[in-house]
């Protein structure tokens, strides 16, 4: 186990692989592609900035907001 103060920079260069949970209590960054292989599930406010391309099916439960323009190819099904 490794054990890093506030002041401690970690520094990893190369292919990483991180196994077990993992908790981060500030900002992650990170520059460059980036795959998530399984389920992503994000607490509270989320922002995407950028255009943002989603290659399967998109859920969303609750009120939804859009602020812009949505736009539509192909069927399209409105219930409710």
């Amino acid at each position: 186990m490794v054990e890093l103060d506030q002041t401690t920079i970690l520094s990893v260069t190369g292919a990483t692989t991180l196994t077990g949970a993992a908790t981060l209590s500030d900002t992650l960054s990170v520059t460059g592609t980036t795959t998530l292989s399984d389920t992503l599930s994000v607490t509270g406010a989320t922002t995407l900035t950028g255009a943002t391309t989603l290659s399967d099916t998109l859920s969303v439960t609750g009120a939804t907001t859009l602020s812009d323009t949505l736009s539509v190819t192909g069927a399209t099904t409105l219930t409710g």
